[in-house]
């Protein structure tokens, strides 16, 4: 038997011996296995952070985003001297918005820093001290989901979690007003209230009024005339005198 003929016959009996390893144990696992699929455990629920108790500020913990609201969150760190000028400036924009819009608007201060590095004594201080009111306290993923870098950065984030607009730098309160008011009417959450019972108090008193005034009317009616039969009595006695 040649030599070509002796390798040719081992390898058909590798090529057999494979054949019955197959038949026992299956095709081999780099043939079968699929790439492990990531797993939900990223996907626990939005980023939230922790509120710590301070003005205008109570300790919890807040999901960004919130269903029915638009959020305007701010990132600092305490030594930088422009976020400590945007504190005041942060705390207008919101008496402006929340008088015009109630709750359907939420202003949230964010520090990158953790509780490890900043304690609430020291973070409430810093909020106090440079004219801070409002929602305040640690991020806790909102940064990180949002690509947020830099301070002080300012995101206008919808109810749906859409990000319509940032800015890395000092603003005005009416520019922070501005950016928030398209995403509030985008949103359906524009419309205010308290219109209707504005209108609805404003009927109710001007009944009140006409019902007054018509009293009044009658009274000054019936002291005119009261005193027109005084006065008709005096002359009608004068004349009874002289005859």
């Amino acid at each position: 038997m040649k030599r070509r003929e002796i390798v040719a016959g081992a390898g058909s009996l590798g090529i057999l011996a494979g054949g019955v390893g197959l038949f026992r144990n299956g095709p081999p696992s780099f043939l079968t296995d699929e790439p492990e699929s990531e797993t939900d455990d990223d996907d626990g629920g939005p980023p939230t952070a922790q509120l710590i108790d301070a003005d205008g500020s109570s300790a919890g913990t807040v999901s960004v985003p919130e269903a029915g609201t638009v959020t305007v969150a701010m990132f600092f760190v305490p030594a930088c001297g422009n976020c400590q000028s945007q504190v005041s400036r942060l705390t207008a924009a919101r008496e402006d918005l929340v008088d015009e819009y109630g709750d359907a608007v939420r202003v949230l201060a964010l520090t990158y820093l953790s509780p490890d590095s900043l304690s609430d004594s020291e973070l409430r201080e810093w909020w106090s001290t440079h004219g801070g009111n409002g929602g305040v306290g640690y991020d806790d993923g909102v940064a990180g989901t949002y690509g947020a870098a830099g301070y002080p950065i300012t995101l206008v984030i919808g109810p749906d979690g859409e990000e319509h607009w940032r800015d890395v730098a000092i603003l005005e309160p009416s520019q922070i007003v501005r950016e928030v008011e398209p995403v509030l009417e985008e949103a359906g959450l524009d419309d205010v209230d308290e219109e209707v019972d504005d209108d609805d108090d404003g009927g109710a008193t001007e009944g009140e009024d006409t019902g007054a005034d018509e009293r009044e009317n009658a009274d000054e009616n019936a002291t005119a005339g009261a005193e027109t039969e005084t006065e008709t009595g005096a002359d009608a006695d004068t004349n009874d005198s002289s005859a």
